[in-house]
């Protein structure tokens, strides 16, 4: 049947009978694909979201999908690094810029709230 080639996966989401997963230098700009795998009788691949203007998406790296279906994007750009989020329809909306360098934990603080974490007492 063919294969797919994807280059510099990195994030990976379970939810349900859906794997969803970015291929961080992928697509016609090489700047990023985040990819749905529908599992069942008959598997289905689709692109999500594909960067055709890096102010939109830029090298989607980890990701994560909320109950409302919604996919909380970190990326690993080249104009600075933000959190997306990015609806099934492929539509990118809203982005915070993380800190510089410190790519691993400001998208996890900031989902998780942890910037406004205040000491009581």
């Amino acid at each position: 049947q063919g294969a797919a080639l994807f280059r510099r996966t990195e994030g990976m989401w379970l939810a349900g009978d859906q794997l969803f997963f970015t291929a961080t230098v992928g697509g016609p700009l090489q700047r990023g694909q985040i990819l749905r795998l529908t599992i069942g009788t008959h598997d289905k691949l689709e692109v999500i979201a594909e960067a055709a203007d890096p102010d939109a998406l830029d090298m989607p790296d980890n990701l994560c999908v909320s109950p409302s279906g919604v996919l909380y994007v970190a990326e690993d750009g080249l104009g600075g690094n933000f959190v997306r989020r990015v609806r099934l329809d492929g539509s990118a909306c809203c982005g915070e810029r993380t800190q510089r360098g410190r790519e691993k934990d400001a998208p996890r603080a900031r989902l998780l709230g942890a910037h406004r974490r205040r000491r009581i007492g």
